[in-house]
């Protein structure tokens, strides 16, 4: 009966010392395989794409290219490719904007190799996983948000909210008007109150305040 295929990884790590240390770890884990250690976020966005390892393994701060820039080129190219960050440092900024260009996986690296292991097994399976330092960061901003989402919808009367799932989902205010049985200048002056009630500057910002509430899911 043929073994399980190895799980690939791609280290990238400034350190030389930190590269070696867990590719040491790592290749006496069964069922894990090193296939190259890049020093740079080009090098790494290059070994991605020659090897196409199952996964990445990198810090989010390295020379030429960070981890999070280097992530969204190597998604671009392969979006089957899984990464992981681990760092000493990281930022709700930087979380926000590496689970925003794909990453599956972030950790700190004082956490312990086991949980390494069990990261890259996770985001190998497609799974998300997040150490327990970031996972309250992650909660913490979770709630932030939605708190903030609630205030701003108490600002709004029912039929203002109607406006807004409306206009979010397309339509014009001739349409609007129709279907809620106003004129379409009403529905204008609705949408300018509304946008000025939320200190918003576009359709745009209306449509992404519409789905952060909750009023679609356009």
């Amino acid at each position: 009966m043929e073994s399980e295929k190895n799980t690939t990884i791609v280290l990238a790590d400034d350190h030389e010392i930190m590269r070696e240390g867990l590719r040491t770890l790592i290749e006496r884990e069964p069922g894990m395989e090193v296939v190259a250690e890049a020093s740079t976020g080009t090098e790494v966005v290059s070994f991605a794409d020659k090897y196409a390892p199952d996964v990445v393994v990198m810090d989010v701060h390295m020379p030429l290219m960070d981890g999070v820039e280097a992530s969204q080129r190597i998604l671009d190219k392969n979006p089957n490719i899984k990464i992981l960050i681990l760092s000493a440092v990281l930022t709700r900024h930087i979380i926000d904007q590496a689970i925003s260009a794909g990453v599956l996986g972030l950790m700190m690296k004082e956490s312990a190799f086991c949980e390494l292991c069990s990261a890259v097994f996770a985001v190998n399976k497609g799974e998300r996983y997040f150490c327990s330092r970031i996972m309250h960061v992650v909660a913490n901003s979770y709630v932030g948000r939605l708190c903030h989402t609630e205030e701003e919808c108490d600002l709004l009367t029912e039929c203002e909210s109607e406006v807004v799932r409306q206009f979010s989902n397309g339509k014009s205010s001739k349409e609007i008007a129709l279907a809620i049985d106003m004129s379409g200048k009403t529905v204008d002056a609705y949408r300018r109150r509304i946008m000025e009630k939320l200190r918003l500057n576009s359709t745009a910002e209306l449509v992404k305040y519409a789905l952060r509430s909750g009023l679609t899911n356009l």
